[in-house]
């Protein structure tokens, strides 16, 4: 559940990034951002959710606890990941002092 998360910050992290590289604003690239990864994170989260359930279902009193701890932990760290994180990035950034150019974030990189 962990990976799954934290893979899903980095892509929607790096998309915002990369928007800014390309001369976007904070607060366009971040809502363009997670409208954009909206369905992949969405899609990669009801997977494993679906993936769980039987598990949860007829797992017993050992594993049906387990899937069940699995998926609402997977679904509320999906929601997590889709309005705070993007939220927490326009704040931090903004304080930061870089909200308001459209200055390149990180350093170029070369794409073949």
């Amino acid at each position: 559940m962990i990976g799954i998360v934290v893979n899903d910050s980095i892509v929607l992290l790096d998309f915002i990034n990369r928007k800014r590289r390309e001369g976007a604003n904070l607060q366009d690239a971040v809502v363009q951002g997670a409208g954009t990864r909206l369905r992949a994170i969405s899609l990669t989260s009801l997977t494993t959710i679906g993936g769980l359930l039987p598990l949860s279902l007829v797992g017993g009193t050992l594993f049906a606890p387990f899937g069940w701890a699995m998926i609402f932990g997977l679904a509320g760290s999906t929601v997590l990941t889709l309005i705070v994180q993007p939220v927490a990035y326009l704040t931090l950034e903004t304080w930061r002092g870089r909200g308001n150019t459209s200055a390149p974030v990180g350093p170029k990189i070369a794409v073949a």
